[in-house]
């Protein structure tokens, strides 16, 4: 009797990739860093460096290791979020707008003006319109 193939199942990735991916994704934006230039760096192809991004391949370790060290992170830091890994954070999870924030913010030199940007930001932040609870 002959053997028949099973069709592998389209399995979502792990969860732990998927926050490596997210890491690698905001890593690489806050150093203005694209994913072209990266591929460069590494010797891979940019469509290489998406796959990542979206968790559709895995990144080896000896890669991850690489990876850390042009983005100027600890490989810890891709681990941000996971039990065991780092003390707890709310969200790893970066938007676009909130990755724009973060890279403002970083270009502010002086202590008194990141300050002023703190202060700003959570008076906007708190600010209400009458009505809103």
């Amino acid at each position: 009797m002959p053997k028949t193939r099973k069709l592998k199942s389209k399995k979502s990735p792990d969860h732990v990739d998927v926050v490596i991916a997210a890491a690698l994704k905001t890593f690489r934006a806050l150093r203005k860093m694209s994913q072209e230039q990266l591929a460069g760096e590494l010797g891979l192809t940019f469509q290489q460096i998406q796959k990542y991004e979206k968790a559709y391949n895995r990144i080896s370790a000896s890669r991850l290791y690489r990876i850390a060290c042009l983005l100027e992170v600890s490989v810890l830091d891709f681990y941000m979020g996971l039990d065991g890994a780092r003390p707890k954070v709310k969200d790893i999870w970066l938007s676009d707008d909130e990755i724009k924030l973060l890279t403002a913010f970083r270009n502010i030199h002086d202590s008194p003006g990141q300050k002023h940007a703190i202060k700003l930001v959570k008076d906007v932040a708190s600010y209400r319109i009458d009505g809103d609870d």
